[in-house]
């Protein structure tokens, strides 16, 4: 029954690691992705979201600075 015990404990402990390894995966894949991404292209992105909601007259005038 100690052996058992054991077995939960380190089972537990085991699951524990490897979904923090996992978290820390995403995390860092994330991060890589974000730096790629420039604020321009993310600013250009949500023009874009807003003319597909019917807005049709949005000015991009700050791109020009």
């Amino acid at each position: 029954m100690d052996a058992l015990e054991h077995v939960v404990d380190y089972g537990v402990i085991g699951l524990l690691v490897a979904l923090s390894l996992w978290a820390l995966a995403v995390a860092v894949e994330r991060w890589l992705y974000d730096r790629r991404v420039t604020v321009l292209e993310r600013f250009v992105g949500i023009v874009d979201e807003v003319r597909g909601l019917g807005f049709r007259q949005v000015s991009l005038e700050v791109l020009r600075s």
